[in-house]
């Protein structure tokens, strides 16, 4: 997959700065087009990737998506399972979703179902 907004991989050039722009650009454009309000938030979280468990802190929390703060490293379009802070009174419950951006500080994840599909019985 196309590293769209880390630093350059060893031994390619950095973006042109006219590549910049447009990451710029479609940051702002994707901001106006939010449909959820963010709200703040510093909830210490797991999440799961490709059968391998991560720590990280939500950092802000919407109906459609978080902002965790992780050291680690993820691709745009992984898919993740996050616990956190989603259900009624603020419970723990667990959300799948997919990562849609990310920065040297933490993963955006679009919320894809509410809730973990149960396996059949």
């Amino acid at each position: 997959m196309e590293n769209q907004n880390g630093p350059p991989s060893p031994g390619k050039k950095a973006p042109r700065s006219d590549e910049v722009f447009e990451r710029g650009f479609r940051k702002m454009s994707n901001k106006e087009a939010r449909v959820y309000a963010r709200v703040p938030c510093s909830e210490e979280t797991h999440f799961a990737a490709n059968r391998e468990l991560f720590q990280g802190t939500i950092k802000n929390v919407s109906e459609g998506g978080i902002y965790v703060q992780t050291r680690q490293r993820f691709a745009v379009g992984q898919e993740v399972v996050v616990a956190g802070p989603f259900g009624e009174n603020r419970q723990d419950v667990k959300r799948y979703g997919k990562v849609v951006w990310y920065d040297d500080r933490g993963i955006a994840v679009q919320f894809i179902r509410k809730t973990i599909p149960q396996p059949r019985r």
